[in-house]
Formats: C-alpha cells, structure tokens, sequence
C-alpha cells in the first residue's frame, strides 16, 4: 500500500510530526511512504528533512492509496477540537506532543495503525547519517573550542507567532560587552557584526540550500540558545540532545498561545531539563539575556599602587568593606562566607591574584542578587612589604585583634565597627560557621557541578603538586603517584598556572601531560565535565572549591602532623587546621598525611 503524507502547514509543522512519522514507518514497513514536498504560503519541504525519516520518499504531489493530511488545521479534523477545561485535561500537559498525540491517535486508530505513542517521544535526529561528513568534522571542531557558545536563531517566521524585529545590531553590541563569549547566528541581516566573537554560522560548515539540520547540530554544542518561533526554532533547539542538557538555557521568543501561554514553547514538556525562557518582544529577548551574561553583577574596579595609596579611608568608617590579601582559598571561602552570613551588602578590597576566585564565586557559587556590591582589585608583588596589606595592619580589624567572623554576634555588628576587615578563619571552620545551606548558595554550588554536561568518559587524573606559596614536596612522591595511576588505567595531567611569580616550581612527570588551563573558570568548567576523574594535589586553597564536586579528591599533607617545618606557615595550611573530610558539605574527600601514606592504598581508594 502506498501511505502519502501531506500538510497545508509550514516546515515546522512538518517537522513536529517527524516522530509520528517514524513511529508508523517503523512498525508497517512494508508499506511506500511518501511526503508532498509543498505546504501552504509556497513553503517547500527541504529534501534533508526527508532524511530524518528513513524510507519516506518525496513527491510534488498526494499520490498515495491513503493520503493523510498531518496539518490539524485541516477541516477534516475540525470535529476533533477542543474548547476551555476540557482542553486543559485531555491535551495536558499542554505542548506541542500533546496536542500531538491527540490528533495521532485518532489518525493511526481511522486507518487501522495498531501504533502505541510512547510518553517519552521526542525529536532526535541521526546527525551521523543526515549530514555529510564535511559538515560533520566542520561542527565537530567546536568540542575543541572551550569558549562559551551562544546561538541565535534569528530567521524571521511566517506564521506571526512574534515580532521579526532584526537582531544582528543588538547581537553585536551584546558581543562587545561579553568578549569571552561566542556569538553565533543562523541568517544574514543587513549590517556586517564589528565584533569578530560574532560568527555567521555557514563560515562554520559551509553553505547549503537548506542549512536548518546543520545549524540543530551546531547547537548541541552551544550554551544558550535564541530564537524566535518558527520551524527552524523547532528543529534546533527542541533536539532531545539540548532539552535533556540540564545546563543549558532556551529562550523561546512568541507570543502567548491562546490556551497555555508557552505551549508552543515546548515539543514534550516532560523530558526537559534544561531551562526554557519564554519571552515576547525583542526587546525582551535581549533584556533576559543580558541578565543571564551578567551574573556577575558587580561593580569591577582595578587600581593601581598611587591610587591605593590615596584611597580615601573614611570609606571604611561610612562602608562594609573587606580586604582580601592572601591567598586564593582564603578569598572564595570568604566569599561564600559574606554572601551567607553579612547581614547588610559588603565590599572587596583585593590583591589580583585571588579576584579570580572571587569572581568564579560570584558568577557560579552564590545565587543572584549578591550581597556583594563592588570589587576594588589592587596590584600583586612584594610592594606591600611582604604582607599583601594595602594599609598598615592596625588599621584593618582582623582576628589578632579581636575580629572572629566564627562568632555569629561579631559578623550581626561587623557592618557597624567603621573599618576595613579580614574573614578569615581556619579552613575547616567555613562550613560549619557559614549560612551556605539556608540561603541557596550550597546548592548553587553543588549544581554547578551536577547540571554540567559530563561528555569526557576517560578515566582521567589531574594533580596540583604545588602551593600557592611555591612549596613541593620531593618529586619521588608524585611520580610514584603518577606511575600507579597509570597502571590503573588513567591519563594523567598537572595542572599548569601562568602566575609563574607564585608557582615557581611548575613541572611536569614522566607520564604526565600539562593541562594548560589557565584562567580558573575554563578549569573548572573542564572538571565538572568528566564521569571519571580523580584530582590528587597538595593541601591548598584550591581545594576549598574542589569540595563542593562529586568527583573522587585526595589531598596531602606533607609530613607527620600533616605539615612540615621547611615549608612556608607551616601551621597554616596543616592537618589540624585545613583538613575536610569532616567538614558538613564536603563530597567525595579524603585527607592523607604523607607519614601514613602507601601509594598501594590507591589500590583501595581509587576505583
């Protein structure tokens, strides 16, 4: 029997109906399937669409012994609709495959298909065998590119769904205030992008007729996506391999549907999770956007040794101000520390060297708005007479003399004592004094490492030898580390750092390759994107962050109370005072002195 499909649509409504397709083809295969290629306003069904559905054969024309119209705007499913309450209960939960599967059901059970509709339907094209191989190694190269991505759907749509404002010039001013984002998009306007971080998706795999599937392929690897409703809106964005990415973020541009305001916002509502935004306007699109790119909404300043030098100190009587001037670690957990426990909005006082730190808390750590309202970032080096301190260390309020943000009372009064000061507490006393899991920065913390996309399946381990102070044990230790590793299988890496001045001590080992990450937010965001790693490093201030993450962590202590009498504070960063795998919130640790420690025992901790 010849089967003929036909609709008086457009190409997204043929496109959602591409899972329908399939579902009958595959359980009648005996049958000749065929699809008139021409819907309505003049709309043609690109010939690589057909491809999403194996066996369907393209024709001008309804050819079929049983022709089926797919568009439910047809008259002849008029009898079918459904008004108010009784629409809400029988098509909920009120998307594209609900409605769908209402009118399917009704057209396999007219034409005697025997067809089951499963719950978990979904678009997921076979990429591997619609695109060419050309196109495919093209996308391909993005996995290579760290950066984040953002991809702009911005073909106007033909059915009025929403305004088609054009978005190039907003893309490119969008661009130049986020350098360290991708900007891609999908159609030509009438400007050319100033900004080369803004990038023509065709430059990327070439041009075709039809570029719709390439550019859904591209956008598995991207971020965020935009785009207006349309055809092509739904064939990108609503590919199972983006909806089902919990750490990826739509934002669907249409008007409010008549009966759910996003319904056509969603193809099964069921299966998402990844964030869906629904906006209206352009203007609204962008206004949700820039939102999304400026976690960090914090006021950046960054002055130089005269300007600290007359930096106006009645700041700190009238302001809440803290210095942060030692190391990384000491910064970030004071960080999550304010923005949990400061009673009113606070201010940084920084060395560079740790603003990175702060940063990443900010933008990844603790849920918006923040406490903290400015970051001032002063220069690094031994200008500050080998303390970090900007000012004199009598006029900063610190433990020494009687600041302890460990005591609930100090941090309810802290704003009101008119100086500049320093949280600063053993690193095993953060979580225990901190608010983190009452005020959602605990479980920010903790999503940013299980929404992340885990696509690196080797079996990886990454060491961090050195301190921030530039002291490494002997180099016997961690080759012996290295050379059992390896023989369990594992591909191991040392982390590298540009900040040379601190890390003096930087190497690799034999069997070791450097892993050349050197801003720390494209670090993290390689360490949260393993299934199975092992990070094994010297107790540091990096661990602090590293805590908070599911993956399998050893740090060491050097000698027999976990510190060692050569090395720089000795106390500082010992056993006593910096071990974490009793703290409340630390997953997956496991604290080694090196008087205890046998490499065989990775035997037993390592899987």
């Amino acid at each position: 029997m010849k089967v003929c499909f036909y609709t008086y649509g457009h190409l997204g409504d043929f496109i959602i109906t591409i899972p329908f397709l399939n579902l009958l083809i595959e359980k009648y295969p005996d049958n000749e399937y065929y699809q008139c290629i021409h819907g309505g306003d003049g709309t043609v069904i690109p010939e690589i669409f057909l491809k999403a559905v194996p066996n369907l054969k393209p024709t001008d024309s309804p050819c079929g012994d049983l022709n089926i119209p797919t568009w439910f705007g047809d008259k002849s499913y008029h009898h079918l609709y459904l008004n108010g309450s009784e629409a809400l209960k029988v098509l909920y939960p009120y998307d594209m495959i609900s409605n769908q599967k209402y009118f399917w059901k009704y057209v396999f059970e007219k034409n005697n298909f025997d067809i089951a509709i499963p719950n978990d339907l979904g678009l997921n094209f076979d990429f591997e065998s619609i695109l060419d191989k050309k196109s495919l190694n093209s996308i391909n190269q993005l996995k290579n590119n760290s950066r984040k991505k953002i991809l702009f759907v911005n073909i106007k749509g033909r059915s009025g769904q929403t305004d088609n404002e054009n978005w190039l010039s907003r893309i490119d001013d969008l661009a130049k205030l986020c350098p360290e984002w991708d900007f891609y998009y999908t159609n030509s306007e009438d400007i050319v992008p100033s900004n080369t971080n803004v990038i023509y998706t065709p430059s990327v795999f070439g041009n075709y007729s039809s570029d719709i599937i390439h550019n859904s392929y591209l956008s598995t690897f991207c971020d965020i996506i935009v785009a207006k409703n349309s055809g092509a809106f739904q064939a990108i964005s609503m590919q199972n391999k983006n909806v089902l990415n919990q750490n990826k973020i739509l934002i669907c541009q249409t008007q409010n549907n008549v009966h759910v305001d996003d319904l056509e916002c969603f193809y099964n509502r069921t299966l998402y999770k990844a964030t869906n935004i629904h906006t209206q306007t352009t203007p609204e699109t962008f206004l949700k956007l820039e939102e999304i790119l400026s976690p960090m909404s914090v006021n950046v300043r960054e002055i130089t040794k005269e300007e600290v030098a007359n930096i106006d100190r009645s700041i700190f009587e009238k302001e809440n101000w803290y210095l942060m001037a030692w190391g990384m670690g000491d910064a970030t957990a004071a960080t999550m520390f304010l923005e949990s426990r400061s009673p009113v909005p606070y201010k940084i006082l920084c060395q560079k060297r740790v603003f990175n730190g702060i940063k990443f808390i900010l933008d990844n750590y603790t849920p918006y708005p923040h406490k903290c309202l400015e970051v001032v970032v002063y220069p690094d080096g031994d200008i500050w007479n080998n303390t970090g301190y900007p000012f004199d260390q009598n006029e900063i309020m610190m433990s020494c003399n009687g600041f302890f943000p460990q005591d609930p009372r100090c941090m309810a009064e802290a704003h009101r004592y008119g100086k500049l000061k320093v949280a600063h507490m053993p690193f095993n006393y953060w979580d225990f004094c901190s608010n983190i899991q009452n005020t959602g920065v605990l479980q920010k913390a903790y999503d940013y490492d299980l929404k992340a996309t885990k696509d690196i399946e080797e079996k990886t381990c990454i060491l961090f030898p050195e301190r921030g102070d530039s002291w490494q044990m002997d180099d016997s230790f961690w080759q012996n580390i290295v050379d059992k590793m390896k023989e369990k299988g594992y591909r191991v890496f040392v982390n590298m750092t540009k900040k040379t001045g601190v890390f003096k001590n930087q190497k690799t080992f034999e069997g070791t390759e450097p892993l050349n990450k050197y801003e720390l937010q494209e670090l993290m965001d390689y360490i949260v994107r393993h299934k199975n790693l092992v990070i094994i490093g010297q107790a540091c201030g990096i661990f602090d962050l590293f805590k908070y993450l599911g993956c399998l962590k050893l740090m060491v202590f050097a000698g027999t109370d976990g510190s060692d009498p050569s090395m720089p504070d000795p106390t500082r960063a010992g056993y006593q005072n910096a071990h974490l795998h009793e703290t409340p919130f630390t997953k997956n640790h496991i604290d080694i002195k090196t008087s205890e420690f046998d490499v065989r025992q990775l035997d037993l901790i390592v899987p």
